[in-house]
């Protein structure tokens, strides 16, 4: 045995200094060192492709190849195109392999399907389960596209937008939501936040991936909850749900420092609405925006639970607060007070506090110099009271329905505490008098038929006749319901004296009037 290994080491030694190039298998050794697998070699020239299928070379330069006799870089591994192995196979499709003591192995090799390029691969040679790859393990940078990482994985491209994918094989319709794929943010492996693509129930292959951000629970970061949701389908966004009913659905109370704004837009009009009650669709201050359509802000409710706003308050730019106009057009719709309240029941305000018994509830009016008054109601009663002192100038007991002035305990329907005075009587020139007018009359017609009108039950009334020609005088009488009333008139009604005045009083108990007169006054 010794002795063709040392002829072997003389043949090299002989032609190493004599021809400085060495073969194996071919006498045309295309480097320093060259090594012809198959022997297919030419004798002379370059051998084909094919032929340097199995070669092995080392050039003048230090270049190494092996699969090709032309390296252009210190080694070159030379095999064919092909997709990637799968697991548990010891013989890929690789065109080099770092192979280990165990199972393991990690695989190069150059993709056969365009456009794609070459690709690495750990591989699990007797097992079907696939074995993870750790680039850079010992806390170093990874750089894709560059060669100065910044990060621990730094992607650039060579394009305006850079893509980063992260894809799974769903093949097959889920009966529930899964995740396609999932980036992990976080300072361990076992704690960390995640941006999830979600493929939904029922669907695969169609394009359409929710989107979920997601955080761990008090308990474990490896339990993530998703925190926000975007739906693929009908671009719904949920916060605090995976199944938003509206395009921002959010479970849970929104916060604001300067309040919550959303806005909305249709036609040229736009409107900011200020907090939503998702109960009936209530909307609290409604903004509409716009130089020339300067509304103020608007409060609008939905008239059928779910649809058709309508406006029940508004407070103006000027000040003015409107309540229950009911109009969507601010031409309309303008409160012309500072209290503008208009209501289509008879009930247009009320007005309660919780004091009891003769502490009414008030409220007060008055002006700059702070005269004010109190209505003043409770405890079965209505009351105008002076604001200073809490006198009360007018009171009235809405159970018996005595009116009192001057005085809190009126026992009859009206009870003066005091004098009580017409500022004007009734100037007439005929024989009809309308005692609606006031309780007291007078006339320059002459005695006769007198006509009087509108009497009331319980009313005391005075006429004065000032006619010159002397004359008896008769009374027909009707009450404010326009009924006739009986007239009873004193025995001695007779002639007025002529060119003196004549008073006749009149007192109406019910249906009845009696008359009494005095003449030549």
């Amino acid at each position: 045995m010794k002795k063709p290994k040392l002829l072997l080491s003389l043949l090299l030694l002989t032609a190493a200094g004599t021809y400085a190039q060495v073969g194996v298998g071919t006498t045309n050794p295309q480097g320093i060192f060259n090594v012809d697998g198959g022997k297919d070699n030419a004798s002379s020239g370059t051998p084909t492709t094919a032929q340097q299928a199995n070669d092995l070379v080392v050039l003048s330069t230090g270049n190494v190849g092996m699969g090709t006799t032309s390296p252009l870089n210190k080694l070159v591994v030379k095999g064919t195109n092909n997709q990637p192995s799968a697991q548990n196979v010891d013989a890929t499709n690789a065109i080099l392999r770092v192979d280990g003591s165990s199972n393991h192995a990690l695989d190069f090799g150059v993709l056969a399907n365009s456009p794609y390029g070459a690709y690495i691969q750990s591989q699990n040679k007797t097992g079907a389960t696939g074995l993870p790859l750790a680039l850079n393990p010992s806390a170093g940078k990874v750089g894709i596209g560059t060669v100065d990482p910044s990060e621990a994985l730094t992607v650039i491209t060579s394009t305006n937008a850079a893509d980063f994918g992260l894809f799974s094989n769903v093949t097959v319709p889920p009966t529930s939501d899964v995740m396609a794929a999932q980036i992990k943010l976080g300072h361990s492996k076992d704690w960390f936040t995640g941006i999830r693509s979600i493929l939904p129930s029922g669907s695969a292959n169609t394009g359409l991936m929710d989107l979920q951000l997601t955080t761990g629970t008090a308990a474990s970061d490896n339990t993530q909850v998703a925190r926000l949701t975007v739906k693929a389908v009908s671009g719904r966004v949920g916060i605090g749900t995976t199944t938003p009913a509206q395009m921002l659905d959010v479970n849970g109370t929104i916060r604001g420092k300067y309040g919550v704004l959303l806005e909305t837009q249709y036609g040229t009009v736009i409107e900011n609405f200020y907090a939503v009650n998702g109960g009936n669709n209530d909307y609290v201050g409604l903004i509409p925006s716009g130089a020339t359509n300067n509304l103020g802000i608007l409060f609008k409710a939905s008239t059928s639970g779910t649809s058709g706003l309508a406006e029940v308050m508004r407070i103006a730019p000027s000040g003015n607060v409107g309540i229950g106009l009911l109009q969507t057009n601010a031409t309309t719709a303008t409160p012309n007070a500072k209290l503008d309240v208009q209501s289509a029941v008879k009930e247009v305000a009320r007005f309660t506090s919780s004091q009891t018994l003769t502490n009414f509830g008030h409220i007060a009016i008055g002006n700059a110099t702070g005269s004010w008054a109190k209505l003043a109601a409770g405890s079965g009663a209505f009351a105008l009271r002076n604001y200073s002192d809490d006198s009360t100038i007018i009171y009235s007991d809405l159970v018996t329905g005595n009116t009192g002035i001057g005085t809190t305990d009126p026992k009859t329907k009206l009870e003066v505490n005091g004098a009580a005075t017409n500022t004007s009587s009734i100037a007439a020139t005929g024989t009809t008098i309308n005692f609606a007018l006031s309780n007291l009359a007078g006339t320059t017609a002459s005695a006769g038929a007198f006509t009087l009108q509108n009497l009331k039950d319980g009313g005391s009334y005075t006429l004065v006749v000032k006619g010159a020609t002397s004359g008896t005088s008769t009374f027909s009488a009707t009450n404010i319901a326009g009924t006739t009333l009986t007239v009873h008139l004193p025995s001695d009604n007779g002639a007025t004296t002529a060119s003196k005045h004549t008073l006749y009083n009149f007192l109406v108990v019910g249906t009845d009037v009696y008359v009494s007169w005095v003449s030549g006054l």
